[in-house]
């Protein structure tokens, strides 16, 4: 593994000292991306990863951790390419675990199993001799990891904790979300490697990389949607100033251009969310719309952009079933200008028949051609550039600087092209292919196929419009590309423009919302327009659906958030006659790009090593990638670096946004270095001082209670499902002093007392658990086994503490506040707590804990499971079986049946009516002498008696 000199800087920074006491080894590091923070963790693990120690590797996917896996093997030299890096997920059992742990080595392990194992005592904690946490921006306070950290900490005060993150500007959302990251850490020291930093420039310098800009302009309606593109969001940002003052952000374009600015707007609004229109709120989609629609116009071909205009304009129809309230920016005169243009990109109408003679096109296309359409068919600017400057047919690469007036031919030299999305990948294959053979120009053959299969499924729309009922006539034969054509990825023509798509390559989960099975008539018609085989996934992501994720989730989600629209039912897959068999002209896709296939999960640099590119072309520029080439290329030392060109658009958004993440990450490490500065460091933050006996002994003792008079040893208990812990409230109840026993219930989520059983809900899971009828039987089956039955139901501590919009008056049957009224009505035990956040269930348990018995262990996992033994006989018992609550409540309001006897009666007898025919000699051994004649009387007597 090639290490530069700052690299070893960095890593020599986080080694522990044994002669120094005072250098412990923790500490996080924050590097600018590129700079092969990857390198450094890999070091770690190759240098901790012998059975000696017992080091975990957290907050890592699944996929970057057997990435990581493949190259410790190469670094390590093992046999078979295995690497000592073990992985425990939830399929390795916990017998198994035990003795893994105590074998020792690198370990990489899923946080929740981990935090179940550290509270069972299955893994020693003692024994643990530290932490690699990747990510680390990603962390929060009430993070798995964090809770992970946090039980480390207190039982071992030696082990290190080191973090990485490659993502300055994360840190500075927020109020003092330094400090507060290291607090959740532990940490203490915190150490900053921008790209300006002198070592990284020293080193890099000395066999620094020249980066050649072709500034290719963009054409002139291209340049002209830009610029409407642009009013549009204009307007769109001071509607959003308009509806609240709530909101704390820069609202300028070059902010706006930026992903995160969409994520920061809707986080500010999240807690008036319920509180503002729903043109509000559509206007806040609208945002990331726009946003999109400005990056699509650089990356897509005109058809392609064309039709997802024509997706905006379906979807804003009066009779679309997708539409709720009109997008405000479509009236504007600016979108007119885009709606124009996009389409004299792809047709115009015209008079002259002459034109259509003149006019290249294929076979198929012809035949769909009306007479007064005219292809047009504008080719990317870029395609042009890349077509004149790379010849395949050759072999080599001729690039004209004019500055310098060189030019240079290579011959059998790789040429590396790096794209930002597989579908510019697919098309740049596509057309170098084409251009290969000679046949008609690569660019404009696949434009009119794309045309082709755009007219194709507009006469099947239209069909279908006319006759939603009808059969769709499948037997039009489909051309040869049709055929060659896989559009089976989800997030098609008509997903949510405001939502996230689900694109082919992602593993990401997506929830669906109710609202696509609105749809289904038109994915049944439509699904055959391109081929039989094809299926077009219609997607409408209801936001009532996932406003009350966990924290957790929510954070992960954000990470991996998608753009709507990145495939359209005319996509593109080449197939082997079509694949450019080139060997010397390599495209590959960016490693931090959101849509990778398995494959790829491969850090760039790796990338580069293995492939050696003697040319290597930027079609679309990357920051991080450009790093990542300066770090290959000062690790060539002596042998001849690449030659770099770098496609860029003239004046346009994409290098707007290219020098605007250089100018955010500068200003992200000045601020945070500032930050450092004046940070106030509490010297046990780190967690490794010990506390005192005495301090461990007035933790115990309660001064509410009798003056404090307690056994020692005492602690609060409550049992928690394994289940829970994919949330953030057990880390909060262990907050409080309170212990946390993971156990696999059946009964309840959480057991506070012997009384007390509550079942947690979030919003969205509660609206889920009605639909379903699984809450009914959840608070069937605790009102069976315990006293006081809880139904918690927590808020999202983000968002507004609101079950229902003000916006909507009226409630009818099938709201969820209906719902729970009938759920209380069924089961008037029931009590309901509202949470307006994780901290605030974690403070109501710790009040309903005070003076109550601590719950039993056994006792609670018996609850569902246990065999009742009466009369000598032996029967299963199940609570959703063979309690019925409605009887039991009828058993119960019998004189001489109570809490004691009732559900003896309910094991013997088979019902009310064998009851009320036995006699105080049946009866007696079951209830008792006293109880059965109250209950014989009860049956036996009449109106008139009771009246005598």
């Amino acid at each position: 593994m090639n290490l530069l000199k700052f690299h070893k800087e960095v890593i020599s920074t986080l080694m522990t000292n044994p002669e120094n006491k005072q250098v412990d080894g923790d500490g996080l590091v924050i590097m600018s991306r590129g700079l092969g923070i990857r390198k450094i963790l890999l070091a770690f693990l190759n240098i901790y990863s012998h059975n000696k120690n017992l080091v975990i590797l957290l907050n890592t996917s699944q996929q970057e951790i057997e990435s990581l896996k493949q190259e410790l093997a190469k670094i390590q030299k093992t046999k078979n390419g295995q690497s000592f890096l073990k992985v425990i997920n939830n399929e390795t059992p916990s017998s198994e675990r035990h003795a893994i742990y105590i074998k020792g080595g690198m370990l990489a392990i899923t946080s929740r199993i981990l935090v179940v194992d550290m509270l069972n005592r299955t893994i020693p904690t003692h024994l643990i001799t530290g932490f690699l946490i990747n990510h680390a921006h990603n962390i929060t306070e009430t993070s798995m990891e964090a809770f992970i950290l946090r039980l480390f900490r207190q039982e071992n005060k030696v082990g290190f904790i080191k973090a990485f993150s490659d993502s300055p500007e994360s840190f500075i959302y927020g109020i003092w979300k330094l400090e507060k990251t290291m607090r959740t850490l532990f940490l203490r020291n915190v150490y900053f490697w921008p790209r300006f930093h002198l070592a990284v420039s020293k080193e890099l310098e000395k066999n620094s990389i020249r980066v050649i800009e072709i500034r290719v302009p963009l054409s002139p309606n291209m340049k002209n949607i830009q610029t409407s593109l642009i009013e549009c969001l204009e307007a769109t940002l001071l509607d959003i100033k308009k509806i609240t003052n709530y909101i704390d952000v820069d609202f300028n374009i070059e902010n706006a251009l930026f992903r995160s600015f969409d994520k920061i707007v809707r986080n500010q609004l999240n807690p008036i969310w319920y509180s503002i229109s729903n043109r509000a709120k559509k206007i806040v989609g609208d945002l990331k719309t726009i946003r999109s629609l400005i990056d699509y116009l650089l990356s897509y071909d005109c058809v392609a952009f064309y039709s997802l205009l024509e997706t905006i304009l379906a979807e804003n129809a009066p009779t679309s079933i997708f539409q709720q309230e009109n997008s405000p920016w479509l009236l504007l005169d600016a979108a007119n200008t885009v709606f124009s243009l996009s389409k004299n990109r792809v047709y115009i109408n015209t008079t002259n028949p002459r034109d259509l003679e003149k006019c290249k096109v294929t076979p198929e296309l012809k035949r769909l051609l009306s007479k007064n359409t005219l292809p047009i068919l504008e080719e990317l600017p870029k395609w042009k550039v890349l077509k004149k400057e790379l010849d395949p047919s050759q072999q080599k690469i001729k690039i004209e600087i004019k500055k310098e007036n060189e030019e240079e031919e290579d011959e059998n030299k790789k040429i590396l092209i790096m794209v930002n999305s597989r579908r510019t990948s697919l098309q740049l294959k596509m057309i170098l292919s084409l251009f290969k053979k000679n046949e008609l120009n690569g660019s404009y053959y696949l434009m009119n196929k794309l045309l082709e299969n755009y007219f194709l499924w507009k006469k099947k729309l239209a069909y279908v419009n006319k006759n939603p009922n009808g059969p769709v006539n499948n037997d039009r034969k489909t051309s040869n590309f049709q055929k060659n054509t896989n559009t089976s990825k989800p997030g098609g023509r008509y997903a949510s423009l405001n939502n996230s798509g689900n694109v082919g390559g992602s593993r990401r989960r997506i929830r669906r919302g109710k609202s696509s099975s609105n749809i289904n008539f038109i994915q049944t018609h439509i699904s055959n327009s391109i081929n039989d085989e094809e299926k077009i996934k219609l997607e409408v992501k209801n936001d009532e659906n996932d406003k009350n994720d966990n924290d957790e989730t929510k954070k992960r989600n954000e990470d991996e958030e998608q753009e709507f629209g990145e495939y359209l039912p005319f996509d593109i897959q080449i197939d082997e006659e079509m694949e450019n068999d080139d060997e010397n002209i390599i495209i590959r896709e960016y490693s931090n790009t959101r849509f990778l296939r398995q494959s790829d999960m491969e850090d760039d640099y790796k990338m580069l090593e293995d492939i050696s590119p003697d040319y290597v072309i930027i079609y679309d520029p990357n920051l991080n990638f450009i790093r990542n080439l300066e770090i290959y290329c000062a690790s060539l030392k002596k042998k001849k670096i690449p030659k770099v060109y770098m496609l860029i658009y003239d004046n346009s958004i994409e290098e707007q946004r290219y020098l605007s993440q250089i100018r955010r990450e500068k200003y992200a490490f000045e601020r945070l270095i500032k930050e450092k500065s004046i940070m106030s460091i509490p010297i046990d933050q780190d967690g490794r001082i010990k506390l005192q006996p005495e301090d461990d002994f007035w933790k115990e003792i309660n001064t509410r209670i009798a003056g404090g008079q307690l056994e020692k040893g005492y602690k609060k208990q409550i049992i928690v499902d394994v289940r829970e812990f994919r949330c953030s409230l057990p880390l909060l109840i262990h907050t409080k002093e309170i212990n946390v026993k993971p156990c696999t219930l059946i009964v309840g989520d959480y057991i506070l007392t012997p009384t007390h059983c509550v079942e947690r809900k979030s919003v969205n899971d509660l609206i889920q658990s009605f639909k379903s009828g699984r809450l009914y039987n959840q608070v069937e089956s605790m009102s069976t086994y315990y006293k006081q039955p809880i139904l918690l139901i927590e808020f999202n501590q983000d968002k507004s503490f609101l079950l229902q919009s003000v916006n909507k008056s009226e409630i009818s049957n099938e709201d969820i506040q209906s719902k729970i009224v009938l759920l209380l009505l069924a089961f008037p035990n029931l009590k309901i707590l509202w949470a307006s956040s994780p901290y605030a269930s974690s403070e109501m348990f710790d009040d309903i804990k005070k003076s109550q018995k601590e719950p039993d262990e056994q006792e609670a996992l018996s609850k569902g499971t246990e065999l009742l033994e009466k009369n000598n006989q032996e029967k299963s018992y199940n609570p959703y079986t063979q309690y019925n609550v409605t009887p039991q409540e009828m058993l119960l309001s019998i004189p001489g049946v109570n809490y004691k006897n009732y559900r003896i009666i309910m094991n013997n007898v088979e019902n009310i009516y064998e009851l009320s025919q036995m006699t105080v000699d049946q009866l007696n051994p079951l209830v008792g002498i006293e109880s059965a004649r109250l209950i014989y009387n009860f049956f036996n007597s009449t109106p008139k008696d009771k009246l005598v």
